[in-house]
């Protein structure tokens, strides 16, 4: 403990007594998340089809490294590659080349399914698997180090692994979004890799907010704001959903965080495209993309290029998707109308506007400490689930910053560092919910909108803490615009 903090009495508020079964639950998680790997590996690339959407990402690698469009060719699933050109550049390391129809030049070893120059396809895997437990692990880190050094607290800020309140400020969330976690590393999806880019936005701009009290910091803070919009920027950059975070950049942050995000938009999207491709590919590509991923979403057309993001044959949580179904739940998946009633989108778009605008309004207040921070980009998160035309189970880990500022609120306020209250009712019942509609994955409980409720709830919660913190806030001196 740094010298001249109180040490904490037992039972300090958010800081517990000695840790007993905490620690344990933890290494239980990890050791689940090798079993699951095992688990997970098997189904992805020694089933008689592999079960995973990690292919979509190595056969763009593969792509790269051949001079072929990476949003031209599919994998062995038929699944096409729909992100930035540059993205599939970053997967040349775990390059999948095609089985059924080989370049000329290559020889197959259909008993490894690999091709001579290229990992093992189990391999790939394996290694995708553990570099997104990686980044699930830096996300819970890097939220609780935010909420922890933002505090105004001198426990809280002082807590160490042996006070139980420090293991119970990262186990709870983790428990809470198990199954959302569970799902995304099942299909080897790339949400993980983007929620790390969210948090470390998170950290660095409450770092850069705590910098600004700081006069003799004053220029020290050029560096985490200029890096928080460019760690906001990247996760917007590989989905364009996160993009809706830029309410939180133009609107609360000066013109160093506004200036990162630029930059890196600029460099992924068009500088480092130009330097992996050469000028004439980088805008064929990029005018694919734009044409096939970013207009067709937003016009609604039914040219979609990922073949299964129709109404008719996938799982839609976001608003638009639920009332579509809620319709239909009489009729069979599969016979459903591949588009919705007329009425339906303008009333997913007025309830989305409405959401954000109310987000907006709630986190205007000048405080902008940690907390803050974590709860308002928490909100938007929520609001981006809602609000994307197609939301897939996956997508609830981006729950994890509204939950985490929750959770830590709520530990916070319990002499034993431990959930009371309302804590105690959601996060057991939030994973739980989840999780019926993933066993139950035909009938009514796959059609009823469980995940859409509990981010509604979770959404409104935070919307509640984050006024009650503005307000308890108004009469200490203002943090915001603190990048400027």
């Amino acid at each position: 403990m740094p010298s001249g903090t109180p040490r904490a009495p037992l039972g300090h508020p958010g800081v517990g007594i000695r840790p007993s079964w905490e620690p344990y639950a933890i290494v239980a998680f990890l050791v689940f998340a090798v079993f699951f790997g095992y688990v997970t590996v098997k189904r992805s690339a020694f089933s008689e089809r592999r079960m995973t959407d990690a292919g979509v990402f190595f056969r763009a690698g593969w792509a790269v490294r051949e001079g072929v469009d990476p949003m031209s060719i599919s994998d062995e699933n038929g699944w096409r590659y729909i992100y930035p050109p540059a993205i599939a550049a970053t997967f040349v390391p775990l390059a999948d080349a095609p089985i059924a129809e080989p370049l000329p030049s290559r020889a197959i070893d259909a008993r490894e399914h690999r091709t001579p120059g290229y990992l093992p396809y189990w391999v790939s895997v394996a290694i995708w698997y553990a570099f997104s437990v990686l980044c699930a692990v830096a996300s819970i880190e890097l939220l609780a180090r935010t909420l922890t050094r933002g505090s105004p607290d001198p426990h809280i800020r002082s807590l160490t692994p042996a006070s139980g309140g420090w293991w119970n400020i990262r186990f709870w969330p983790l428990l809470c979004l198990a199954p959302d976690f569970g799902s995304t590393l099942s299909k080897g999806q790339i949400n993980l890799q983007m929620l790390v880019l969210i948090c470390a936005g998170i950290y660095l701009l409450a770092e850069a907010a705590r910098r600004v009290q700081e006069p003799a910091a004053k220029l020290a803070r050029l560096g985490p704001a200029f890096w928080a919009g460019v760690c906001l920027a990247a996760a917007a950059c590989i989905k364009v959903i996160p993009g809706i975070l830029v309410f939180d950049v133009l609107t609360r942050r000066g013109w160093r965080t506004i200036f990162g995000y630029g930059v890196c938009g600029v460099f992924v999207m068009i500088i480092a495209p130009v330097l992996i491709f050469g000028p004439t590919k980088a805008y064929e590509y990029t005018w694919t993309f734009t044409d096939k991923v970013l207009l067709a979403g937003l016009s609604g057309s039914e040219e979609r290029l990922q073949h299964g993001a129709g109404f008719e044959n996938t799982d839609n949580l976001a608003i638009q998707g639920v009332l579509h179904n809620l319709m239909h739940m009489a009729t069979p998946r599969g016979d459903r109308p591949a588009e919705p009633a007329p009425w339906v989108k303008p009333v997913h778009l007025a309830i989305s506007i409405g959401l954000l605008i109310a987000t907006l309004l709630i986190g205007r207040s000048r405080r902008d400490d940690a907390l803050a921070i974590t709860l308002r980009i928490g909100m938007l998160c929520a609001v981006m689930l809602a609000a994307t035309p197609m939301c897939h189970r996956h997508y609830y880990v981006f729950m994890l910053p509204a939950v985490f500022a929750l959770v830590f609120m709520n530990i916070g306020k319990s002499p034993l560092g431990f959930l009371h209250g309302w804590g105690l009712l959601l996060i057991p019942l939030y994973p739980t919910l989840m999780g019926v509609a993933r066993v139950w994955s035909e009938g009514v409980l796959r059609d009823l909108p469980i995940p859409l409720v509990l981010n509604l709830t979770v959404w409104s919660l935070a919307a509640i803490a984050l006024h009650q913190h503005s307000i308890r806030g108004s009469g200490a001196s203002p943090g915001t615009n603190d990048h400027k």
